[in-house]
């Protein structure tokens, strides 16, 4: 959706805006992926199963959250894709 915001309008804040509320929104998902221990008298197996899900599920989350994030930083200021120099790279240009 960010992406196509980029593409339609040109807004990059906006685009940013949106991949940076998705990013939150994992990252407020990490509480429901805490384990409940819904009873004791679970079987040793399924309490080690659920707590490797629930530890993989926040890993995944989090680390999803980082790159989201990093992809609102690294949002193109122009989708022409032309390179702007700067004055010093014209200047060392002009004199070689």
């Amino acid at each position: 959706m960010a992406l196509l915001t980029l593409l339609g309008c040109g807004n990059r804040l906006l685009a940013a805006a949106l991949l940076r509320k998705s990013a939150d929104e994992r990252v407020e998902s990490l509480a429901a992926t805490d384990v409940t221990s819904s009873s004791d008298a679970a079987h040793p197996l399924t309490q080690w199963y659920t707590h490797l899900r629930s530890n993989a599920a926040k890993a995944l989350l989090t680390a999803e959250s980082q790159v989201i994030r990093a992809m609102a930083e690294a949002l193109p200021r122009s989708l022409t894709g032309k390179r702007r120099h700067s004055a010093n790279t014209s200047k060392k240009l002009k004199g070689a």
